[in-house]
């Protein structure tokens, strides 16, 4: 999915709670401040992130969320 800078700017940690996987290709170079909207409003939830090429993939980890709660 292509991330643009509002896409994520109402997001909450309980619109996450479904999603485990998140395959993502922010475009900073496009439109400046993406990828600080996206992180912003995702850094309240534990997850994992790897990159191959310009995809971004963020594992949610729930096992260490359940664990903080």
């Amino acid at each position: 999915m292509d991330i643009e800078k509002a896409v994520f700017q109402n997001i909450n940690s309980s619109s996450l709670e479904s999603i485990e996987l998140l395959i993502i290709e922010l475009h900073d170079f496009i439109i400046a401040g993406c990828a600080h909207s996206f992180y912003s409003n995702i850094c309240s939830a534990p997850f994992e992130q790897s990159q191959k090429g310009g995809n971004l993939y963020i594992l949610f980890n729930k096992r260490a969320e359940s664990q903080i709660a």
